[in-house]
């Protein structure tokens, strides 16, 4: 069912430029750091998801320079994959020397995280890189926010809030995405902000911020959310393969198509069930009107011949037993007894007491 009000599921674009003036920046980077303390950062590329975690030890710590810490991660975490891209198409690493250099993190929502040896900052770059890495670690961190996706639900007069925001910068084909995930609409469900949720799944998906000309408008859809699936992390689990296809090959329309990448097996299971009762119901009544037409039952007057037929040879048997003469002996049947009354014989006779009388008499 669509959200109140609304008579399908919301779809559209969105916009998110990076913000122009120092307090308007300083709230990004804010954002960015408390974002990447809650773990909900994730970087995809090469065939795996890993997670990028916050610099600063200090949990809550929002200063000039924990924030930019945090920018400088976010930064060299783009340098690092895209330079690694680079390098895999010039000489294609084999697949045993990557192996050593990743360990699964189950903290990471079951994710890929580099090891520290890949972790390496890329040799220096020029002063036009640096610029161009800069502007586009800008374009990345402003779409790092719930800003565009409460954009989004506020098109659609849904409330405004996100819940489980995780968002996923997504590395390949010299094409730099950010997508987001998170539960919107009513009614809400959870005792805790890291585990309300929603009937509802927003999906955010940038065009590429790597472009030289100003990136397009992000789309966004809102689909209807697998009830077995909890958490923005489990969803994401189940879209990684197509986003990390899509990432490899650089085309993107499968993803922006959320309903034909993400679909409700609860949901699908419910219908098929359904499908299938009215499908045995249906067959059901057929053979059942089958088996009528095979075997009609009796007509009403059929079936009062037949009674009356019975109650005549009951009665003309009852009759012909009354009037036979009587015959002696232990083995001779007795008339049954009118109810309420009783039925007494001679001991020497072996007829009813008024057949007896009139003999005698």
């Amino acid at each position: 069912m669509a959200p109140v009000g609304i008579s399908a599921l919301p779809a559209g674009e969105v916009s998110a430029q990076p913000p122009t003036g120092e307090n308007a920046w300083a709230e990004c980077l804010r954002d960015l750091k408390r974002t990447l303390e809650g773990g909900r950062v994730f970087v995809l590329g090469r065939g795996r998801r890993y997670a990028l975690r916050d610099p600063s030890k200090a949990v809550g710590d929002i200063s000039r320079e924990a924030c930019g810490e945090a920018f400088d991660e976010l930064s060299r975490a783009i340098s690092r994959e895209l330079s690694a891209q680079a390098s895999a198409q010039r000489a294609p690493a084999p697949e045993a020397d990557l192996a050593h250099k990743a360990h699964f993190d189950d903290s990471a929502g079951g994710c890929v995280r580099l090891g520290d040896d890949a972790a390496a900052t890329p040799p220096q770059a020029d002063e036009a890189d640096r610029g161009r890495l800069e502007q586009l670690t800008r374009r990345v961190a402003a779409n790092i926010s719930v800003a565009p996706g409460i954009q989004a639900v506020l098109f659609h007069d849904l409330p405004p809030a996100l819940w489980q925001p995780t968002f996923v910068v997504c590395v390949g084909q010299d094409q730099v995405r950010v997508m987001t995930l998170a539960f919107v609409g009513e009614p809400v469900a959870g005792d805790r902000p890291s585990c309300k949720r929603t009937p509802y799944l927003l999906k955010v998906l940038t065009a590429d911020l790597a472009a030289d000309a100003a990136p397009p408008p992000s789309k966004y859809a809102v689909c209807m959310a697998d009830e077995a699936v909890e958490s923005t992390l489990g969803h994401l689990h189940r879209l990684e393969p197509c986003v990390l296809a899509a990432a490899a090959v650089g085309r993107w329309e499968g993803v922006e198509g959320m309903n034909m990448v993400l679909r409700n097996t609860t949901q699908e299971a419910r219908i098929a069930a359904s499908r299938a009762q009215a499908r045995m119901t249906d067959k059901d009544k057929a053979d059942g009107g089958e088996r009528r037409q095979r075997h009609p039952p009796p007509s009403p007057v059929q079936g009062c011949r037949q009674v009356g037929d019975r109650a005549a040879r009951m009665r003309a048997n009852f009759e012909q037993r009354a009037q036979s003469p009587a015959v002696g002996g232990p083995s001779a049947p007795a008339p049954r007894a009118p109810r309420g009354g009783s039925c007494s014989y001679p001991a020497s006779r072996g007829m009813p007491p008024a057949e007896a009388t009139a003999a005698g008499g």
